[in-house]
């Protein structure tokens, strides 16, 4: 009799997953794994949580569908425990933005998804003897054994053996079958795919992770590291001319305060604060007030050009000294730091527009930032970006406009002023916004930082600019990027080294 009552009760004790409602998981299971994989980079690059609790609404939602219909079937409440382990990881993300949780719900989510595709496909799969309408040449084996007359225990033995036998070899018209027949073509596409996509995810998820924090984009920031002040506006423009503030929250037990004003790259035409607000967080737990500028970009339609950037600095600078004083902050040194074109800006700022600025200003420091800008370190392209930032609009039309001048005025030439040729003309423009033009005996101490493999800021700038630092007796200091390019992608051990040395300064200058 139990085997008999095996066979009877074999559709109910298989957890079956209705097609639309498998799939349904299988979207959504793929869909969520994919974008725990980007939590990070999204962070890193926005300073902001919005794509995480977007991520966690969204698991939230599926969580509970999930629950109500596993519930309501009567089924292993498996698929909806992985979407609430995952819910609880997502909630700690959120609430300690630390590393390791963003790493552990990369992986997770990738388990996570693995799991419940495997768990409706398989189900599925192990169900397909009862997923459909037998076709004419199939039995329907609860009639058949309704119709079945047995007076004995070997009748009934024989009799369900038999029936199994058939049902093992029995083929379903919607193309579902045992070991012996073939599954849907478009089950298994399906299965292909979210399989493909899950690993392709995973990895691109991990390597991210893994490149946002050696290049110093990452740094967790939560509650209890301090508060944040967001897009504090400084000048007519609220997205350009504003600024983040971090302030950790052990500023005010300190009886002197610092502050360090981090400005982001982009060739001036393009970058954000958040871009480099991993750096100010870093600094920020050192216990410095630590700010991100965004800045007006220079493009030709507008006619902005490195001076305007300049001017930027000073009025974010006075809006943090004003609310330096408003709140009692009481700052009384800063230093200015900087990547790239923001190292360069920080650089000249610290050189020309001391008496500028509300602050003295302590030390300089310049993560990559170009420094000597010459054709000798510098190709014909990047110069001619420098003369128009320099300009305001195209060195073309300004050098077509100079020739013009002076023709008119020395039509027949003249020895003590020679007209100077187009490369000799941008020369002499771009000086005047090159750092080692302008390094002078009360430039304030310098960190500066040079990569080996930079395809932008060529690492033979370093040589001369050092040498301008030591004729103009200026405190110095260098770290060196071994095997490094321009996003210190390579080595995150590098960077720490800059950190070290940034530290450091800070320690020796804020005094």
């Amino acid at each position: 009799m139990n085997k008999d009552r095996k066979v009877e009760t074999a559709t109910s004790d298989i957890e079956v997953y209705e097609p639309v409602v498998a799939n349904l998981f299988i979207f959504f299971a793929v869909l969520i794994s994919i974008l725990c994989a980007f939590p990070l980079l999204v962070y890193s690059m926005t300073d902001n949580l919005a794509f995480s609790y977007v991520l966690m609404g969204l698991t939230s939602i599926v969580f509970l569908f999930a629950a109500v219909y596993e519930n309501k079937a009567k089924k292993k409440a498996s698929v909806s425990n992985a979407y609430g382990i995952l819910l609880v990881l997502e909630a700690i993300l959120v609430m300690t933005n630390a590393l390791a949780v963003y790493y552990l719900a990369t992986i997770f989510g990738f388990l996570f998804g693995g799991f419940v595709v495997y768990k409706t496909m398989s189900s599925q799969y192990k169900a397909s003897f009862f997923a459909g309408e037998t076709s004419a040449e199939s039995i329907d084996i609860n009639e058949k054994k309704e119709e079945t007359k047995v007076n004995s225990k070997e009748d009934i033995v024989n009799n369900n053996e038999k029936q199994e036998k058939i049902l093992k070899t029995k083929v379903f018209k919607n193309g579902k079958s045992t070991k012996h027949g073939k599954v849907k073509k478009s089950d298994l596409v399906i299965k292909i795919v979210a399989i493909i996509l899950l690993v392709v995810f995973f990895i691109a998820g991990i390597t991210l992770n893994v490149l946002m924090y050696r290049a110093g984009y990452f740094e967790d920031f939560a509650f209890y590291h301090g508060k944040v002040y967001k897009n504090i506006v400084y000048g007519e423009d609220p997205v350009r001319n504003s600024m983040d503030l971090y302030i950790p929250s052990n500023f005010f037990n300190q009886e002197k305060r610092y502050a360090i004003i981090f400005i982001h790259g982009g060739s001036g035409f393009q970058g954000n604060k958040e871009q480099i607000s991993g750096e100010a967080k870093t600094f920020a737990k050192q216990g410095y007030l630590t700010a991100t500028i965004n800045y007006s970009y220079i493009t030709i339609k507008n006619e902005n050009k490195t001076e305007t950037i300049l001017n930027d600095v000073t009025n974010a600078l006075n809006q943090l000294k004003a609310l330096s004083d408003k709140n009692g902050w009481g700052i009384s040194k800063i230093a200015l730091a900087g990547y790239s074109t923001g190292g360069q800006i920080s650089l000249l700022y610290s050189y020309t527009k001391q008496d500028e600025s509300p602050f003295k200003i302590a030390f300089v420091a310049s993560r990559l930032g170009p420094a000597v800008l010459t054709y000798d370190h510098l190709s014909y392209k990047y110069m001619d970006i420098y003369a128009s930032s320099y300009l305001g609009y195209n060195p073309y039309v300004a050098y077509a406009k100079y020739k013009s001048i002076y023709d008119e005025k020395y039509p027949d030439g003249n020895k003590e002023q020679p007209l100077l040729k187009y490369k000799e003309y941008i020369t002499k423009m771009v000086s005047s916004i090159s750092p080692h033009d302008n390094v002078n005996i009360l430039s304030p101490p310098t960190l500066f930082s040079f990569a080996t493999k930079d395809q932008y800021v060529n690492i033979s700038q370093a040589k001369e600019f050092k040498e301008r630092l030591t004729f103009c007796k200026v405190e110095h200091s260098y770290v060196i990027f071994e095997n490094s390019t321009h996003f210190l992608f390579e080595d995150r051990k590098q960077l720490d080294k800059y950190y070290a040395e940034l530290s450091r300064f800070a320690r020796k200058y804020f005094k």
